[in-house]
């Protein structure tokens, strides 16, 4: 996996169906708790996501110039509407499929109750549920916490490259 880890000075955080309700025209996608069967389709081992619904902006398509997804990861406070401000329509014009996550607990997921209780692990767990269901292995890429949850996601998981924007280190911030 090729990483490229860029420091900011900011810090003086199968898609089962599309709505734009809501979110101000956004294309939105779902992942849920739902199975196979109720999806129609096939979504893997077991085929049953974590149980919690999150919020995938998605933009643009799988090109044969550009096979390879991008999956922007939020770090915390943020979810996947800071990367559909400026960065997903750019990379969709250049012939990206984008993908951005809004993380149990962040943007429009489920889970907000719970924010204070959710762990890296159930992070990581959400970024696998999304690849799973991308088309061919992506490039990540995570800023602040999303770097340290792609960090994570990468010790178990393979993925065609990493970009880490002030990234939180492997070994934690205190």
């Amino acid at each position: 996996v090729k990483v490229l880890t860029l420091i900011d000075c900011c810090h003086s955080g199968t898609p089962t169906d599309v709505d734009t309700h809501d979110y101000g025209a956004r294309p939105v996608m779902h992942l849920g708790a739902a199975s196979d069967a109720q999806l129609g389709t096939d979504v893997g081992d077991g085929g049953m996501f974590t149980g919690v619904m999150l919020e995938v902006i998605a933009k643009g398509t799988v090109t044969e110039a550009h096979p390879a997804p991008l999956v922007f990861v939020h770090g915390a406070w943020h979810g996947a509407w800071c990367w559909d401000e400026h960065l997903l329509d750019y990379f969709a014009d250049l012939g990206h499929a984008c993908y951005a996550p809004s993380l149990r607990g962040h943007g429009a997921s489920s889970g907000g109750e719970r924010l204070r209780w959710h762990r890296v692990a159930d992070y990581v767990r959400d970024l696998a549920d999304l690849v799973d269901q991308l088309p061919a292995s992506p490039v990540l890429v995570g800023h602040s916490m999303g770097g340290f949850v792609v960090q994570k996601y990468l010790e178990h998981h393979r993925a065609e490259g990493a970009v880490l924007l002030a990234s939180v280190p492997p070994t934690g911030a205190v």
